[in-house]
């Protein structure tokens, strides 16, 4: 009989994880009941086991899915019983992701696999209903359990089904040279820096591939100026340019920004450069202020002017394209005004006359007619 008191020789259903504890009964021929009666056990269609092989009760083990017997053989009875078992699977106690490690280049597909185990390690394909994921970062694209690789590099792939969940690993290695990139690719300098360029070349996916700089030809926008010492510019004229490297069949660029540098060269006229020592008279300075490249220097630099004659107002004007404005105005004593321009380091000077106004005697004369 079964745990429930059931006669086994009919059709029973148990799990995987489940025993069942079954004992053995006689009858006679009478049909009289006869309990405890060794047997011998035996388990017929590898469903499980039972323990022990012998005696008036053993346990049964279901361990494999399957339709199977149990069988109760006695030395001296005419007839033996059989049980008919039906183990179906137990309850989900693990997932395993296939393959484990893989390996493939950028843009190249992996398609996984996911098995379910219960606790006695009978398996049942899971693959259409996981749910995949990679970490982030390997970009790439999902289609089901099928994933197509993009970013180089080693990364944990996890596959889930019903709670459970497995990782695989997957290294992304790249694919062929696709593009060459320039670096850095923007940047800001002042007139007479250098600045280091490298080239790397890579794959469609951006994969980096190797540093080509060593065999990447580097050129700038003519109007640059500056020099180039290999992969090394040393720039010039102020203005935002275009770096270009070639690297065989392939090219890219890069933009630099070159700023005017400190003030080195001030350059001051005035116009008119005479007026009237008469305390009203002006002249206009200006003053053109550039670095030791000749770029204007940059905008708002602060210059400062002075007179030995007369008066400048204002004193201070900050630069607009390189040019800085100021007003002599005349005092009423006569003189070479020396007007004075002074940016950062740098100075630079014009003079201006102050004339005094010569009045000459009103001479009347008279005639007559003839």
């Amino acid at each position: 009989t079964d745990p429930n008191g059931q006669n086994p020789a009919g059709n029973h259903t148990m799990t995987t994880d489940e025993t069942w504890t079954l004992y053995a009964a006689g009858f006679d021929a009478d049909n009289n009941f006869i309990a405890n009666q060794s047997v011998t056990w035996s388990v017929v269609g590898g469903i499980g086991t039972v323990a022990p092989t012998t005696g008036t009760s053993t346990t049964f083990d279901a361990t494999t899915p399957g339709t199977g017997h149990v069988h109760a053989d006695h030395p001296t009875a005419a007839d033996d019983d059989t049980g008919t078992i039906t183990v179906t699977r137990g309850a989900l106690a693990r997932v395993e992701l296939t393959p484990e490690d893989a390996t493939r280049t950028a843009g190249q597909s992996v398609a996984y696999t996911l098995t379910a185990y219960d606790a006695d390690d009978n398996s049942w394909d899971v693959t259409a209903s996981g749910v995949y994921t990679i970490e982030a970062g390997a970009g790439g694209i999902w289609a089901a359990n099928v994933y197509t690789t993009e970013v180089a590099g080693t990364w944990i792939v996890t596959g889930t089904y019903g709670g459970r969940s497995d990782t695989a690993t997957l290294t992304v290695t790249p694919a062929g040279t696709h593009h060459i990139v320039i670096l850095p690719s923007s940047v800001t300098i002042t007139a007479g820096e250098a600045q280091a360029y490298t080239a790397e070349a890579r794959d469609a996916y951006d994969n980096f591939l190797m540093d080509v700089t060593a065999d990447t030809t580097f050129t700038i926008s003519p109007a640059a100026g500056g020099i180039w010492t290999a992969n090394v510019y040393t720039s010039a004229v102020a203005g935002t340019w275009t770096v270009t490297g070639t690297y065989g069949s392939y090219q890219d660029t890069a933009t630099l920004t070159v700023l005017a540098g400190d003030p080195f060269t001030v350059t001051v006229t005035a116009d008119p450069e005479k007026i009237n020592a008469d305390g009203v008279s002006t002249s206009t300075i200006t003053a053109f202020v550039t670095d030791r490249y000749g770029n204007p220097v940059q905008d708002g630099t602060e210059v400062i002017f002075a007179t030995t004659l007369g008066s400048v107002t204002p004193t201070n004007v900050g630069t607009v394209n390189g040019l800085a404005q100021t007003t002599l105005t005349a005092g009423t004593e006569p003189g070479r005004a020396t007007v004075t321009a002074a940016a950062g380091t740098a100075s630079g000077e014009t003079q201006v006359s102050l004339l005094v106004r010569v009045y000459l005697p009103l001479v009347v004369r008279a005639w007559s007619s003839p």
